[in-house]
């Protein structure tokens, strides 16, 4: 009977909780997945997929993002298509499989761990929200989860199986996004602090620098390119203003739940103080989940300063480690198992409070197409402004639009000009200047996102208006809005 029970329980530990884990994380981001509209860059990873993967490559390698996603996203479009739950469905089986990985990575230290943080993974709102979005963000998320689960199984074991996968784990996190370079500098840190530990033996040391010196070679075609951006270019974000985006986007992990907030951080307080004593391979998983959460967040929001890469889908790939860390300050705080259920049982309550799969990524760019499609036959011409919603329009607009890419991809700057020829053969001109407005036209469409605008949108609203009056205003949200207007 005994034997029988220990064989239940190995089951329920390694296949029916991570399982069951999967299947809820699953459903939560699934059940909504068509509420709200493809946009913004969504719709800019699916036209570019649609490239060559040659002209993938060549095309991000001109801008801030590596090419590994779109060329996965490339092969699956030709499988599964472009529709909505097509383009969205990667990024729910990544985000639903980052619970699982938690799992795994907290039974290192024991299940109580295990089981708290992916609960508070999986009932995460901005996880939900982001594993509901068609881009490179949760695949990420799941990447850095997997990497430090490899390297901490190195440390454990030896084995070199360990590194093999790790080496592998970090290439694709490489050419996933430029972000991943903080939670390589983590591993470099624990892998520091590992050879440390066993008096920098020959054989670790040399194991450990041959892979992250693979991950590096393989990474040299990108280097030089991120390096000249970085540079000479930056990035589109603005710097941080001050640091209180910084506590808020902390507290935005924690559900909004403020009392969860200052909870996390005097825990994190009183075991700083203590864990200074502990040694062993517990205070190591200690430090390498402080560096990849933590730490590694904080270093991401100073290099903002200089380098903008901050906001909430940039630091998706801490979270995980944020919810490790406070499954183990609890753990560390409670001696009595009872009491450290209780306590999660607490925090999970404060989390589910707040919780919402249902959130709105504030882009309605069907509801805004739609809007255009009663107007259309009344005007003599449409403008799209900003320029860059016209692949955004056309794959609500019509679809045999946004499946027309260039065979002959030469240079960034034209890479959607098969689209807007086909959008002008319909009266639809995205525009960058006034000038490109033909004010010839009797009635006219005026339409576009004017919060990206701010006083240049306002100028070229100021500037129609002498020449327009407007008849018609169609409202959405985000300042989205379609102006009909007629020449006075």
């Amino acid at each position: 009977m005994k034997i029988k029970i220990k064989k239940l329980l190995a089951f329920a530990k390694e296949f029916l909780i991570p399982v069951l884990l999967f299947c809820f994380s699953f459903y939560f981001r699934f059940e909504y997945i068509q509420t709200y509209a493809i946009a913004g860059d969504e719709s800019f990873s699916a036209y570019v997929a649609q490239f060559s993967v040659t002209d993938i490559i060549h095309f991000l390698l001109q801008g801030n993002n590596p090419p590994l996603y779109e060329v996965f996203l490339h092969f699956w479009i030709k499988l599964f298509g472009i529709d909505q739950i097509s383009l969205r469905i990667p990024s729910v089986i990544f985000s639903s499989l980052v619970p699982v990985a938690v799992y795994f990575l907290g039974k290192k230290i024991n299940l109580f761990i295990a089981i708290s943080a992916a609960l508070l993974t999986l009932l995460s709102n901005v996880n939900i929200f982001f594993g509901q979005e068609g881009r490179v963000y949760s695949f990420l998320e799941l990447l850095s989860v997997l990497a430090i689960y490899f390297l901490y199984s190195f440390f454990e074991t030896k084995r070199t199986k360990f590194l093999y996968l790790l080496t592998i784990t970090n290439i694709f996190l490489l050419y996933a996004h430029y972000l991943s370079g903080f939670i390589i500098l983590v591993q470099i840190a624990g892998a520091l602090l590992f050879l440390r530990q066993n008096m920098w033996e020959k054989g670790l040391f040399i194991k450990l620098f041959l892979s992250f010196l693979v991950s590096f070679i393989a990474f040299l075609p990108l280097l030089f390119n991120f390096i000249d951006l970085a540079g000479n270019y930056g990035t589109w974000l603005a710097p941080p203003d001050n640091w209180k985006d910084y506590w808020r986007v902390i507290q935005l992990f924690l559900n909004n739940q403020v009392v969860l907030f200052y909870i996390f951080f005097i825990l994190l307080g009183i075991v700083l103080l203590q864990v200074v004593d502990l040694k062993g391979e517990i205070s190591l998983w200690f430090w390498l989940v402080l560096g990849a959460s933590f730490l590694a967040y904080t270093l991401n929001y100073v290099v903002s300063f200089k380098y903008p890469v901050w906001g909430e889908k940039y630091t998706l790939w801490s979270t995980p480690f944020f919810f490790l860390l406070f499954a183990y300050l609890v753990n560390m705080m409670f001696s009595s198992l009872h009491l450290r259920v209780v306590a999660m049982m607490f925090i999970v309550y404060l989390i589910n409070k707040n919780f919402d799969n249902k959130i709105s990524n504030g882009r309605h760019l069907d509801e805004w197409v739609n809007a255009y499609s009663l107007e259309k036959g009344k005007v003599d011409a449409a403008y799209i402004v900003p320029y860059y919603l016209n692949i955004s329009f056309a794959y609500h607009y019509d679809k045999s639009i946004f499946k027309s890419v260039s065979s002959n991809l030469k240079t960034i700057k034209n890479y959607d000009s098969v689209v807007n020829l086909l959008l002008k053969k319909e009266n639809i001109y995205p525009i960058h200047e006034l000038y490109e407005i033909d004010t010839s036209n009797k009635r006219i469409i005026f339409m576009g996102n004017f919060s990206d605008f701010k006083d240049e949108g306002k100028q070229q609203l100021d500037y129609l208006s002498t020449i327009y009056s407007i008849d018609t205003t169609y409202s959405f949200w985000e300042k989205m809005r379609i102006y009909v207007m007629s020449k006075k």
